[in-house]
């Protein structure tokens, strides 16, 4: 099975920057391939064009690097995507979902234990935020 490998980053210009642009979004959040020069991350569209010394994309959008995470390749129990950073719940306990380049896990809030988020038991996973939006979730889990 092959896992995609795509980013989501909150974008540095407007919501309605982002429409008039027509760029797909949630909310100011951009999905696609990341490029980053250093400290200065892009989330950017598919390859629209290409020759021997260019690349073009279709669309490209500064994100705060902060805000930058790597799609895990599981979604959660009702299909939505997981990703670094997101809060997920899981037999009534939040976990703060954390990408270690070479596995993905979450650790159990205020516990310090971590684990592999399983394809297979999705069924248990459920996105209520992430650690950017909703700070507070984890704080009131402690």
């Amino acid at each position: 099975m092959n896992r995609v490998v795509k980013f989501r980053g909150k974008s540095l210009i407007t919501v309605e920057e982002l429409d008039r642009m027509e760029i797909k979004h949630e909310n100011g959040w951009v999905f696609g391939n990341l490029i980053s020069n250093g400290k200065f991350p892009w989330i950017v569209g598919d390859v629209a064009d290409w020759g021997e010394d260019y690349i073009a994309h279709e669309w490209f959008v500064a994100v705060d690097p902060d805000t930058v995470g790597q799609f895990t390749g599981v979604p959660d129990k009702d299909g939505r995507e997981i990703y670094d950073k997101d809060i997920i719940k899981m037999g009534g306990i939040l976990h703060r979902v954390e990408w270690s380049g070479k596995y993905v896990g979450y650790r159990l809030s205020g516990r310090g234990v971590s684990t592999s988020l399983n394809i297979y038991h999705k069924a248990d996973y459920e996105v209520i935020g992430d650690v950017h939006e909703n700070p507070e979730l984890l704080e009131a889990a402690k």
